[in-house]
């Protein structure tokens, strides 16, 4: 083998690993012969064991470089491949005489031996023949998808073939690190997947049960992880809709080897179920990393990213951005990281420092690839911990101007962002949606959240108690469950509520319940009062007393503790203004200049879209309820 091989097209240098390279020197080596897969496995990984799904990882990937060519690299099932390396013959010239003789056409390799492998070929040709080739391909390609789809999967081509994805499952109980894998190979599998137009993806429910009318004849995919040092191993089955297993194959490779492994069961399942699939791809283009270590860092940063303590994710997103600088969902996550520190900064100074800090992040990751989504949703969320909502929706909208709909998980800010904006009713069309989708999203934290600005308490609640039994019941969710408890039942059964759940919103109740002359107090009185109980910070709990206040119908001491929150860093306040505990508040003069200063009604005007709680009066003014 040279050592500077290379794939060109149109002297272009076209981006393939080692691996695929290999493979195409040897079919070109062969000069049009058929290449058994046991001489390409021996070729390409000699003296090592590997298995033969490896191989049909890098034929993807080759058919994928080769691009228009891809067709000259043949499968022969059962047998081997062939790179047919006949040049098409020169089109004769028209001529008023016979043709002059021709010598026979020869093989021509492609010069695989030489430094370069060129990716030229027949393109020529095919573009001066393309309407006749055109056509023919056309009906080709609808006949190969009507055989495909309709005898061997007993499907329509309009129809996509359901498949559910059990959670992956990590063999070692106590490992964390492996409980981490396995929910990262999870995810990256259910987003492989779903880059196939030919597939619709759900995922189960934590216990393995699955939902939706949508899913009920699904394939499931399900499987187990264990870790032995640098060693992963994992089993992946897929079954038919009636249990059958179709498909059960062990991987096993180094830890640092996890992308190719992922590879490997993807090509795994869409080729016992006759379906292409996006693997081998750049995980850079997608805001992922190439580099296996910072992966691993980043699942478990990701594993512990709704912990109390936020060292543990923030420690392992440091580690995987040092690892790759160009991570971006890495900085995406430790920009989360930072904003959640700064609505519970303990001094003004820490607050400071961390928005400096989510300011930063959030830069370098649209810095790192400025095409992709993920870094303007970070940025939206950055701007609303400093309270410009303007700034804030245009963002979130750049973020849906690039996204390409394959990322679920950044398609669900856009759940929490629209109750922000007081757009609830949006905001729970977008999660009826999302479940429609898949399933799983019945499960979305936020809709407790959106349930309580609706009213609907007792839904809430529902809501709540489903998460908590599945173990989602995390403190974004517990915060609004606990407002429902204490507009459903009454202070005394939220009070219960909060301290089963440890927050931090019972001791505001009792802190309220304990200074009856809060309410006489001025402004000043109040301020004093405040830097006395949480210094210059604890803007959350400011907010939360704020809201208590008006749930006490004391709508005057509610703007003042508003006013008190919004003295100190933060924008968590900004997420309660829609409360029902807040009808009167909305009212006031100084709530609506709330809105004005933190640029809500710039950003209500530039989208058209005021939400449900504001409308406009005349070109200048707006009121609320």
């Amino acid at each position: 083998m040279q050592p500077h091989r290379q794939l060109l097209a149109d002297g272009e240098h076209v981006h393939l690993g080692k691996r695929a390279l290999d493979i195409l020197s040897v079919l070109a080596e062969a000069s049009g012969e058929i290449v058994t897969k046991d001489e390409l496995l021996a070729a390409v990984w000699p003296g090592v064991i590997v298995e033969e799904n490896a191989l049909q990882v890098h034929i993807v990937a080759l058919r994928k470089a080769l691009g228009p060519e891809a067709e000259r690299l043949k499968t022969f099932r059962g047998v081997g491949y062939q790179l047919d390396v006949v040049m098409p013959e020169p089109l004769p010239s028209p001529s008023v005489g016979p043709a002059l003789p021709r010598d026979p056409p020869t093989a021509a390799p492609l010069p695989s031996i030489s430094p370069h492998v060129e990716r030229r070929l027949a393109w020529p040709v095919l573009r001066r023949r393309w309407p006749l080739a055109a056509v023919v391909l056309v009906v080709v390609a609808l006949a190969l998808a009507w055989l495909t789809f309709d005898v061997q999967l007993g499907l329509r081509p309009e129809k996509r073939i359901p498949i559910v994805v059990r959670q992956l499952t990590a063999t070692s109980g106590a490992d964390s690190s492996e409980a981490a894998l396995a929910r990262g190979l999870t995810d990256e599998l259910i987003d492989r997947l779903r880059r196939s137009p030919q597939l619709r993806i759900g995922t189960a429910n934590p216990d393995g049960s699955i939902s939706g009318e949508a899913f009920k004849r699904a394939y499931v995919v399900e499987g187990g992880i264990r870790r032995d040092g640098a060693q992963l191993r994992v089993t992946a089955r897929l079954l038919g809709s009636d249990g059958d297993v179709l498909l059960s194959q062990t991987f096993q490779r180094p830890l640092a080897d996890i992308f190719t492994m992922q590879e490997q069961i993807a090509a795994a399942i869409g080729g016992a179920l006759r379906v292409s699939l996006d693997i081998g791809t750049d995980s850079r283009a997608y805001g992922g990393t190439n580099d296996p270590e910072a992966y691993a860092a980043y699942l478990q940063g990701a594993a512990h990213l709704l912990d109390r303590d936020y060292t543990i994710p923030e420690r392992n997103f440091q580690r995987a951005i040092a690892l790759d600088p160009h991570f971006v969902k890495a900085f995406s996550a430790l920009s989360v990281v930072y904003g959640v520190r700064v609505e519970r900064a303990t001094s003004a100074e820490q607050a400071r420092k961390l928005l400096v800090l989510t300011d930063i992040s959030t830069r370098k990751a649209i810095e790192a690839n400025p095409k992709l989504g993920t870094g303007y949703q970070a940025r939206a969320w950055f701007e609303w911990h400093r309270r410009d909502l303007l700034a804030a929706d245009r963002n979130m909208r750049r973020m849906v101007a690039l996204d390409k709909a394959d990322d679920p998980a950044l398609r669900s800010q856009l759940v929490p962002f629209n109750i922000q904006l007081g757009r609830t009713a949006k905001a729970m069309e977008l999660s009826a949606v999302a479940e429609t989708a898949d399933p799983i999203n019945r499960n979305e934290a936020f809709r407790v959240w959106g349930l309580l600005d609706e009213r609907k308490y007792q839904e809430a609640i529902d809501q709540f108690d489903r998460l908590d039994a599945l173990g989602q019941g995390g403190p974004v969710p517990a915060q609004s469950a606990f407002w429902a408890h204490l507009f459903l039942r009454g202070e005394a059964d939220a009070e219960r509520f909060s301290k089963q759940h440890q927050l931090e919103i019972g001791d505001s109740l009792l802190e309220l319940s304990a200074n009856p002359a809060l309410p006489k107090m001025t402004i000043n009185q109040l301020r004093d009062w405040a830097h006395r109980q949480f210094g210059d910070a604890r803007h959350d709990q400011l907010a939360f007393l704020a809201v208590l206040a008006g749930y006490r119908h004391q709508p005057q001491l509610a703007v003042r503790l508003l006013q008190l929150a919004f003295e100190r860093s933060g924008g968590f306040a900004i997420s309660l203004f829609w409360s029902p505990a807040l009808a009167e508040v909305r009212k006031t003069p100084e709530f609506k200049k709330f809105l004005i200063d933190f640029k809500v009604v710039d950003a209500w005007r530039e989208s058209g879209d005021w939400g449900d709680y504001c409308r406009p009066i005349s070109a200048a003014d707006f009121a609320c309820s």
